[in-house]
């Protein structure tokens, strides 16, 4: 998917600027998915929905789209489901996602909850 996503891109850039079309298939075979962060947790939580499939949900598209962010913000709200995805690919799988990746994912309970989550990040 990651690499079928990124010879798209190729494509794409090879309309616009085609001069640099063969340095990028140069790089492509070498792309690696989970040197990338966000695309680490991605695959993480579809990963975990594969495993306990179960009728899809109109938002799990997006909650795999929403966690790419994590990596990159002091703290990242999402539903009880996806922490559980990821808590459960973390324990099951931390040679591909270590603990230490979703430490700042996080399921507000309620508004206070979440004023408190946001204010204590800032004050890291």
């Amino acid at each position: 998917m990651f690499v079928g996503l990124a010879r798209e891109i190729v494509a794409q850039v090879a309309v616009a600027t085609p001069r640099f079309v063969s340095a990028l298939d140069e790089v492509l075979p070498g792309l690696d998915l989970f040197a990338a962060p966000g695309m680490r947790l991605r695959a993480a939580v579809h990963r975990a929905r594969m495993v306990h499939p179960r009728e899809s949900e109109p938002g799990d598209q997006l909650d795999e789209d929403h966690v790419v962010f994590a990596p990159y913000v002091d703290v990242l709200f999402v539903d009880k489901r996806t922490v559980s995805f990821l808590q459960q690919e973390s324990r099951d799988r931390p040679s591909l996602l270590p603990p230490a990746a979703i430490a700042n994912i996080v399921r507000a309970k309620d508004l206070t909850h979440t004023v408190a989550l946001i204010s204590e990040a800032a004050a890291r």
